[in-house]
């Protein structure tokens, strides 16, 4: 199970040395969930959202309802 949000830490940070800190954590973030998906479908393992699996909406942002 993955999570797809920022920590909160790097999230809520907004100075210049934050920005870099958040750009940095997204490329490394991104580099680690590509190499994770990779390996997993060149198992044969079909990745799916939580909602999909449990068949009922499952953490959705308001703003998208």
């Amino acid at each position: 199970m993955l999570h797809d949000v920022m920590p909160n830490k790097l999230a809520n940070a907004t100075d210049a040395a934050a920005s870099i800190r958040k750009r940095k954590f997204l490329s490394h973030w991104l580099h680690e969930l590509e190499t994770i998906i990779t390996e997993i479908k060149s198992k044969g393992i079909k990745i799916l959202l939580l909602s999909e699996l449990a068949n009922i909406p499952v953490n959705y942002r308001y703003e998208d309802h």
